[in-house]
């Protein structure tokens, strides 16, 4: 597999999680507005750069969501107490009642109609792949962002 392999599985799954997500939450919701919540979800406190960098989205137009979904309640922008000239993005407790009384965010059914056209037994061996790679890639994906500064 080269880079433009992986950038392009990458960006299918993503887009396939995105999509069931996007029922799963809240129909009213865009793709960019599912993902920057799942940012906030995932780690509270970052600033717009950093769920920029982690959703993919250009910062421009992450600001505007965060900003979008601050007036509707679902996040929080706070100023930085160590660096004033920062803010820092946080989910409310609506975007928490959200969450919790949405539908289960199992990644299964996704990956099963992701792999629709493939054989039943090689569809099941690519998800079990699947989730061993994201047990094992979580943590280290965690300590890169770490290392190389929330990238």
């Amino acid at each position: 597999m080269n880079l433009s392999e992986l950038r392009r599985l990458g960006r299918a799954l993503s887009n396939a999680a995105l999509a069931s997500m996007h029922s799963a939450v809240d129909n009213s919701l865009t793709g960019t507005e599912i993902a920057v919540l799942d940012c906030i979800r995932v780690q509270s406190g970052l600033t717009v750069g950093e769920i920029a960098r982690r959703s993919g989205f250009a910062q421009s137009r992450v600001s505007n969501v965060v900003a979008d979904l601050a007036d509707r309640g679902l996040l929080e922008i706070a100023t930085d107490s160590a660096d004033r000239r920062r803010s820092l993005v946080n989910g409310t407790p609506a975007l928490m009642d959200l969450l919790a009384n949405s539908t289960t965010l199992d990644a299964a059914p996704t990956l099963k109609a992701f792999f629709a056209d493939v054989p039943d037994d090689e569809a099941a061996r690519l998800i079990t792949a699947l989730e061993d790679a994201a047990r094992i890639i979580e943590p280290q994906a965690a300590a890169y962002r770490k290392k190389t500064g929330g990238t």
